[in-house]
């Protein structure tokens, strides 16, 4: 089954990517005339406005959701600075100008995400859930409601080190159980196993994570 699946409006076009669905369901709350899981097919962009689904759109906290216009015209843009949010439990919400590469080499640009931190997914790096059935118990913020408005600071490049960490390499806000922190760079924890969570220690040597 193929991974994503595009929905085509007469203005615009909605791709919905299944297996990054965490059913956070801000789509849903936002537009329910054009997001209804009750219909079939339940996106249907031409009961919206092409700009109003772009900001449904855009408060998907998992990169889901992307939409692109059919007369190719630019869409509004919805500046937030790149931002890492610790959920409590739960995965790490990723929101900025996100250049990911993938330990096979493939690079997606992205503007959310939720990486997987607890180390069960079986769609890593992305989170699947994996850390409710765990379960994965880890301090953090409420989730993605967390994140607001931060300066732009250019590219927040992803990767991730041979069964180790994700590392980061740019400008940053983390928002964990404290107050906002700005960071350039780090390796933060996707094993489940750090002592120091958000943050890596090592402890996926020990525990022999694998990925």
């Amino acid at each position: 089954m193929a991974e994503s699946k595009l929905y085509s409006g007469k203005s615009i076009q909605v791709e919905f990517n299944a297996r990054r669905c965490l059913h956070a369901g801000e789509c849903v709350r936002t537009l329910p005339a054009v997001f209804d899981t009750a219909q079939r097919p339940w996106i249907m962009p031409d009961e919206g406005g092409a700009a109003e689904i772009e900001r449904a759109v855009a408060l998907c906290p998992t990169g889901a959701l992307s939409c692109k216009r059919v007369d190719g015209t630019t869409p509004e843009e919805f500046p937030l600075g790149n931002q890492v949010v610790v959920s409590a439990n739960g995965p790490l919400y990723l929101r900025g100008q996100i250049e990911l590469t993938r330990l096979d080499g493939t690079v997606q640009h992205m503007k959310a995400a939720a990486l997987c931190r607890c180390g069960n997914s079986s769609n890593r790096p992305f989170c699947d859930g994996s850390h409710r059935r765990a379960p994965f118990k880890a301090e953090g913020s409420p989730g993605y409601r967390s994140l607001s408005p931060t300066p732009d600071s250019g590219p927040l490049k992803v990767s991730f080190r041979e069964h180790g960490p994700i590392l980061l390499s740019g400008q940053w806000v983390l928002r964990h159980t404290s107050e906002p922190e700005t960071c350039t760079g780090g390796a933060l924890c996707r094993c489940g196993a750090s002592s120091r969570k958000p943050h890596c220690d090592g402890s996926h040597r020990q525990a022999g994570f694998q990925d």
